[in-house]
């Protein structure tokens, strides 16, 4: 089947329509290419000139590029973002706090939670 120019026009914009109310293109890399250039071109292809998608990519910490630039200095990464993690959430409950029209039953709330950690344990 032999599509006229204008045929595929409309078949490729119906095909970006679609992509684009789907959420976009989302690319997820399981492990590095031998060449940055090709991982580079991978990331480029979401998230094109303000269309929606993205583009993440994972890693052990087994791969080479670890080796040579410190595993151990990534793991203590991990801690930090662990502490990262910890400070957003307490931010949240200080801006629920502040900005609670009845901060009774907000530390009700509190004491109960605490109270559960005390009574049941984790």
């Amino acid at each position: 089947m032999v599509l006229t120019e204008l045929e595929a026009e409309e078949r490729l914009s119906y095909s970006c329509e679609k992509v684009v109310a789907a959420g976009g293109l989302h690319v997820v890399g399981t492990e590095r290419h031998k060449s940055q250039r090709i991982d580079n071109q991978l990331r480029g292809r979401s998230g094109r000139q303000g269309d929606p998608g993205g583009s993440r990519f994972f890693l052990s910490l087994e791969d080479n590029i670890f080796r040579i630039f410190g595993r151990d200095q990534i793991q203590l990464f991990e801690y930090d973002e662990v502490l990262n993690s910890q400070r957003d959430r307490v931010y949240t409950e200080r801006r629920r706090a502040l900005e609670s029209e009845n901060l009774q039953s907000l530390l009700i709330e509190y004491a109960k939670l605490t109270m559960d950690d005390i009574i049941e344990p984790a």
